[in-house]
């Protein structure tokens, strides 16, 4: 992201004219290009804040510790909105080689590649992920079953397939309406400015005051199970990050020469924002898009390993993975195999 916003400021008239008066360019890059640059890096440091809370909720589950995310758990379970309500406002805080770099991109579009071509595999050979074999129970991969069975004889490699397939739907449903709904609301805010910014900014404020993860949970546990209500409970708490960093982009790129120059020739509102400021900040939020796939694969496995998200006997990484974990020490091939599975998708991902 900082590379792309760099670059984005390098063109700019005053970047030309420090050169100009020869200026080096290791102060052209400290002094006058780097402060610009860092806005939506600082954006996003700044929407950061709460990870670590949200991720001890897992954590806590698996391990059985007594901590705030286990409490969160247990209070959604029995109900207790009161817990639930105090937990949810806990939030805390911490704040290569070209070769290396062109090797990670090759890895990342090879297993994306593969993840893609098992998915389009499964469907040509008509896999069934629900057909149990009480006879084939909790097995070791074999001729039968490449990757073993589950605690119900169902095949693992059928269900692992069916659990990449819920995650790209989920995945790139997620990412398309956050990023439609936070560019809208952040691009009108950061253009329009005044009392409508302060509005829209207040209630960006409102879910930023807590951390995404336990706010997704909350919304999961109201709305209830099924992939229909983990979009959505997702959806209502992934948008503010694009609405933060398209708001600042926006109030930044007002004040460019073309977007006065177009204003002064009479160009409505709309036509300002949709042809002289989307186009320029477009790219950022593409990038910020890319890396938020891999959390929005995350958050559907999480919720859908604390039995708030994809409902058996539906297959789902998250809940492979609770049921995995059950049988740990007599098949741990099971958890290992969702495991890497899981890891190696989010790590191309990251790395694309």
């Amino acid at each position: 992201m900082t590379r792309t916003s760099v670059l984005e400021v390098l063109n700019e008239d005053y970047i030309r004219t420090a050169r100009a008066k020869g200026l080096s360019e290791r102060q052209v890059l400290l002094k006058h290009a780097l402060r610009a640059a860092l806005l939506p890096l600082v954006t996003i440091v700044g929407l950061q804040m709460g990870s670590l809370l949200a991720g001890a909720v897992i954590t806590e589950t698996i391990f059985s510790w007594n901590g705030i995310g286990r409490l969160l758990v247990d209070s959604i379970e029995k109900r207790d909105y009161p817990v639930t309500q105090a937990c949810d406002r806990r939030g805390v805080s911490l704040a290569g080689s070209a070769h290396a770099g062109h090797a990670m991109k090759t890895f990342a579009l090879l297993t994306l590649g593969f993840w893609l071509l098992v998915v389009m595999l499964g469907h040509v050979i008509g896999l069934n992920p629900n057909q149990i074999d009480l006879n084939a129970i909790l097995q070791w991969p074999s001729l039968q079953h490449w990757l073993g069975t589950d605690d119900l004889g169902r095949d693992i490699l059928a269900r692992v397939i069916r659990g990449v397939e819920v995650s790209f739907l989920v995945t790139v449903v997620v990412t398309a309406v956050t990023m439609t709904i936070g560019l809208s609301i952040g691009l009108v805010a950061g253009y329009k400015g005044g009392r409508l910014d302060h509005a829209l900014m207040q209630v960006t404020n409102i879910f930023l005051a807590f951390p995404g993860m336990l706010l997704a949970i909350a919304f999961a546990a109201v709305l209830g199970a099924g992939i229909n209500n983990l979009i959505l409970a997702l959806c209502l708490t992934g948008w503010v990050t694009y609405a933060r960093l398209s708001r600042g982009q926006a109030l930044a790129l007002r004040q460019r020469l073309h977007v006065l120059a177009a204003e002064s020739l009479g160009a409505s509102s709309m036509r300002v924002m949709l042809l002289h400021i989307l186009p320029l900040l477009i790219s950022i939020l593409l990038v910020e898009a890319a890396y938020s796939m891999a959390s929005v694969m995350i958050a559907e496995a999480s919720l859908s390993f604390l039995g708030l998200g994809i409902q058996a006997p539906d297959a789902s990484w998250g809940a492979m993975l609770r049921d995995a974990v059950r049988f740990m020490l007599v098949a741990p091939h099971y958890v290992l195999t969702v495991g890497v599975c899981m890891m190696s998708l989010i790590l191309a991902i990251n790395l694309g």
